[in-house]
């Protein structure tokens, strides 16, 4: 029976995957990237994709975008400047750009060259599922496809896996490192201190929000060495140290070598354009919980957040497909609020969780308050808490006596899958 649900799960995985690569493939990398520095050209203007090629080359080039940064990357440019997307740490587009290099030994046609690009978040996505498996398993939770299925379907995800920014890079290796602290935190061992330790140096090494992660590593250990008799458990506290020197100096080494050649510079983000500007509405306009749900507003932060995660491709086609997504999400956003609180009361919110989900809300806000534009309110700046809250409600759902609910939310889960399949059916 434990085989048959693996089977099953294999092949759900593998026919949503070939559906993935379906839709990316029918959108440009333009359509799925922001901050790319080149206007999206027209499908077969080969010249346009030409020129890109030819100004990453260039020692005067005037671009310094996404799709510039990946092919720097590509020609072995590894310099590290303060412009447009540049100043983000360089491990997603050495990724990129080496897997670019791969595919320029079997085509030089600028075209497929640069499309070819859209696929590797793809990659990442996968290798995130990957983790979220071995997490369920670790934590024992239950509800595996359930979960999938909704890391597949919401078109926040749907968008990201063609995304070729920092985010999915980021979400793929915070993912990975929260694995390796919830194994640590479960049956402490050198084995997943070191792979942790590492993950979190490609995590940071992929966005500087990577730095979250010591937060969360620092509340966990806290949280191992408070249960620690000190007068009779020496040896623990011993090893728990150890093991803190460890992480230190393996990340510390990390973080200084970046540190050294990108040459110390100072950390600066392009302020984006003003019409962006949202400093002029008030705090409860940006931030209050009392918004249309069903209007874009673009300056308030949860009206941005639900628009986000049930846009496809940006475009948010105002009907009853949108209006179902929308209402859909609000309900169970509010299921898993209820059932977060309930384990919050009972002392059974796991703690990785529960420092990864205060941790970003907290950078999110503050990036919000300190950078007052609606760029700052984009949903995938928290796609990790966003990953959690799908694994933490599955597992809330699985453990719910309540079967009427339960087969309500199926019923929701359902009619949203629809409805994503539909619209993407109707853009084309």
């Amino acid at each position: 029976m434990k085989n048959k649900r693996k089977i099953i799960l294999y092949l759900v995985i593998v026919i949503l995957v070939i559906v993935k690569i379906f839709i990316i493939s029918n959108h440009s990398v333009f359509d799925t990237t922001l901050d790319m520095g080149y206007e999206k050209p027209e499908a077969n203007d080969i010249k346009a994709y030409q020129e890109m090629l030819d100004d990453a080359k260039s020692e005067e080039r005037t671009n310094f975008g996404n799709i510039a940064y990946v092919l720097s990357m590509k020609n072995n440019n590894y310099e590290f400047i303060n412009k447009g997307q540049f100043y983000h740490p360089p491990m997603n587009f050495f990724i990129i750009g080496n897997i670019l290099k791969v595919v320029s030994i079997f085509t030089q046609n600028p075209i497929t060259l640069i499309e070819s690009i859209k696929y590797v978040p793809i990659i990442y996505f996968l290798v995130i599922l990957f983790f979220v498996c071995k997490i369920t398993s670790l934590l024992e939770i239950k509800n595996r496809l359930l979960i999938i299925g909704a890391l597949f379907v919401l078109p926040i995800f749907i968008i990201m896996s063609g995304c070729i920014g920092t985010d999915m890079a980021l979400a793929m290796f915070f993912i990975a490192t929260l694995y390796f602290i919830l194994k640590w935190d479960k049956e402490p061992n050198v084995g997943s201190l070191v792979m942790g330790s590492i993950f979190l140096g490609l995590t940071f090494l992929s966005k500087l929000s990577g730095m979250l992660l010591f937060i969360i590593a620092f509340v966990v250990f806290l949280k191992k060495i408070s249960k620690i008799d000190f007068e009779k458990e020496k040896d623990i506290l011993k090893k728990y140290l150890c093991h803190g020197l460890i992480f230190i100096i393996i990340t510390g080494i990390i973080f200084t070598v970046y540190e050294i050649k990108v040459g110390f510079r100072n950390f600066v983000i392009t302020y984006p354009a003003e019409i962006l500007d949202v400093s002029g509405y008030s705090i409860i306009q940006r931030f209050g919980i009392i918004f249309n749900p069903f209007v874009k507003s673009n300056y308030n932060i949860w009206n941005e957040i639900i628009f986000n995660i049930n846009g496809i491709f940006a475009n948010f086609t105002p009907n009853i497909l949108s209006y179902a997504r929308i209402i859909i999400s609000i309900v169970l956003m509010l299921l898993w609020t209820y059932y977060f609180i309930k384990r919050i009361i009972k002392k059974e919110e796991n703690i990785v969780f529960l420092a990864t989900y205060i941790s970003f809300f907290a950078g999110y806000m503050l990036l919000n308050i300190s950078y007052p534009y609606s760029c700052s309110m984009n949903t995938r700046y928290i796609l990790v808490p966003i990953i959690l809250g799908i694994i933490d409600l599955a597992d809330s759902l699985g453990r719910e006596e309540n079967k009427f609910l339960v087969k309500g939310v199926y019923l929701l889960g359902i009619i949203y899958f629809i409805s994503v399949i539909a619209s993407i059916i109707l853009m084309g």
